[in-house]
């Protein structure tokens, strides 16, 4: 008689779960089977990536799975593409998701990290309709988007050439002066003065003794 209470205890432990389960998946079935009380929304995802041929795999997470099911969890897309995560919800409230890219292997490529959040808000209406509104939040931002919108990018390495200095242009590069006049042109100046200067003092010299040439 005393373990009665034991095993009744242990027997709500193990089968309470499940019959939770089995109520939210059997709940699940009666609503889809309705079809007016069904809704989904789509959730729109986009790729950008010039130059690139590879194909970008995108991740939509939820938070929970209460009440929503999604058609698919990965998306694959090229450069240009929009596709749509597909999610069915089964009763009115809000949900939130994000969705995120994978990082790829091309060493070359520049691959966009944010993660978007998504709030979807499923109303019902009077006549027992539901309508499913997404609204999408880029990466630590609250401005609204219309897209999960990925960005990727070519790495491109620019090469600059180098011209091999010979020791004239370094002989040049390192006589550098605030004087706009060139050596050469200030040597040819000095020796055009010595000249003059030379032909002065010969005619001085010739003309300061008159008396010897009579």
């Amino acid at each position: 008689m005393k373990k009665e209470p034991c095993l009744i205890s242990n027997m709500k432990r193990r089968f309470l779960p499940l019959l939770s389960i089995w109520l939210l998946y059997g709940f699940r079935v009666m609503v889809s089977a309705k079809g007016e009380n069904l809704v989904e929304a789509k959730i729109p995802v986009s790729c950008i990536a010039k130059e690139c041929e590879e194909s970008f795999e995108y991740v939509l997470r939820q938070e929970n799975d209460a009440f929503q099911t999604a058609e698919q969890y990965e998306l694959k897309l090229l450069d240009g593409e929009t596709g749509y995560f597909r999610v069915c919800y089964f009763y009115p409230g809000t949900y939130h998701c994000s969705v995120y890219q994978k990082e790829g292997v091309s060493e070359d490529i520049i691959y966009d990290k944010r993660v978007y959040t998504v709030s979807v808000f499923v109303t019902e209406d009077e006549k027992g309709n539901m309508h499913a509104k997404p609204i999408v939040f880029p990466d630590k931002s609250e401005h609204k988007s219309t897209a999960c919108e990925f960005v990727n990018k070519k790495e491109t390495t620019e090469r600059t050439t180098s011209i091999p200095q010979t020791p004239d242009t370094v002989q040049k590069k390192s006589v550098q002066t605030g004087d706009p006049y060139s050596p050469e042109t200030w040597l040819a100046v000095g020796i055009f003065a010595l000249v003059v200067v030379r032909t002065v003092c010969n005619k001085k010299k010739g003309g300061s003794y008159p008396d010897e040439k009579a």
